[in-house]
């Protein structure tokens, strides 16, 4: 709205708004700010990226133990099958025949190149295969994945099941040499 006033007789309209150089000094400053906060979201992207794909399979290798509950049969997660750094979920009868594939889940799609990898303390693999029975227990070894993303920048994370079909999620800790547990316990 614009008023009008009268100065000594004359009729003048007050001014309201932004002068160029407060509009340039403003988009200079947020210019600034970005220039400096760039690196930090970049690095936030990367780690989130590595949450997000470990927190996938901690999900579905809960859904695999579910599936074989359910169906009474088996539900397989094979780790780099059908490519690297990708896993297949499949449902299979009593007998081990092939029932249905699932899903995969392919790493590449995560932010941060995430990849398998291997256990930074003993050198373990990420296991081959890990097989939920119909009554939701581990059929065969215990097994985990080791995940990190480029150049291990953001550390390691694995998920584990164990042979009562359990399924946990670690962080590796540099300072102690040891898996901990993330998100304050057994999941």
């Amino acid at each position: 709205m614009r008023t009008l006033r009268f100065i000594e007789g004359r009729k003048t309209r007050s001014r309201s708004g932004f002068t160029l150089v407060e509009l340039l000094t403003v988009i200079a400053i947020f210019g600034i700010v970005a220039l400096f906060g760039a690196p930090a979201i970049h690095s936030h992207l990367q780690r989130q990226g590595l949450g997000n794909a470990k927190e996938r399979l901690r999900s579905d290798l809960q859904q695999a133990k579910l599936l074989a509950i359910k169906n009474a049969g088996f539900c397989d997660i094979d780790f780099n099958t059908p490519a690297a750094n990708q896993y297949r979920i499949t449902l299979r009868e009593n007998d081990l025949t092939l029932t249905r594939v699932i899903g995969v889940v392919d790493l590449a799609d995560y932010r941060g190149s995430v990849t398998f990898t291997t256990d930074p303390g003993t050198g373990d693999p990420t296991a081959g295969q890990i097989r939920f029975n119909g009554q939701g227990l581990i059929d065969g070894p215990a097994g985990a994945a080791f995940l990190t993303n480029a150049d291990n920048a953001d550390g390691f994370r694995r998920v584990r099941a164990s042979l009562s079909g359990a399924v946990s999620e670690h962080v590796w800790s540099a300072a102690v040499n040891a898996w901990v547990t993330s998100g304050g316990g057994w999941r």
